[in-house]
């Protein structure tokens, strides 16, 4: 318990320490918050949603604290997995993501497809377990911004849902349009 506690107190260091590196970025293609990369300039980049999916993220603390319990029971079961992955960089090579930016071509090609037709009424966002791609994607986006509506990617999927409830909720709360915004959770394989 008294290591629990303390796992939680350091991870709200953390949420603190995550909400000042938010003003430090401003000027970054991403930014890194409470496990979500947000992408700057998107329809999600405001203070008040970060500070929203601060405070939701220290609820959840708790609720990882539990899901890392569990995730330790299942490391053997994850072993398994090995040969999957295997197969996965073999279904990328063949995909013709093996090029010089990876499965960061396949993925920014992905969104771009997905944001091709402009509308304000559509927000995006990518999940993806593996974070490997993040350089050449981050260097991909630099030379060719996506739309302002591809709002953050992660490889938290738990971490993602709650920025996206709060982005729900701060668009309801601005109008009453915000509840007829669709959300697009992406997920490339």
């Amino acid at each position: 318990m008294a290591e629990n506690m303390s796992r939680t107190a350091k991870n709200t260091s953390a949420v603190a320490d995550s909400a000042k590196r938010i003003a430090k970025n401003s000027d970054a293609v991403t930014k890194r918050i409470n496990g979500v990369q947000i992408i700057s300039n998107s329809l999600v980049d405001r203070v008040d949603y970060h500070m929203k999916f601060t405070q939701a993220a220290i609820v959840g603390l708790a609720i990882e604290v539990h899901q890392g319990l569990e995730a330790l029971k299942k490391i053997g079961a994850k072993l398994d997995g090995i040969y999957e992955e295997m197969m996965n960089s073999n279904g990328i090579k063949v995909q013709g993501s093996g090029g010089p930016d990876g499965f960061a071509r396949h993925v920014y090609d992905f969104v771009e497809e997905a944001t091709e037709q402009p509308s304000d009424k559509h927000r995006f966002f990518v999940y993806h377990p593996d974070t490997d791609w993040y350089p050449a994607f981050r260097r991909l986006f630099r030379r060719n911004p996506l739309p302002t509506t591809f709002c953050a990617k992660s490889d938290d999927l738990d971490k993602l849902c709650v920025l996206i409830l709060e982005a729900r909720k701060n668009l309801i709360k601005e109008s009453d349009d915000g509840k007829h915004v669709v959300f697009h959770l992406l997920v490339p394989a």
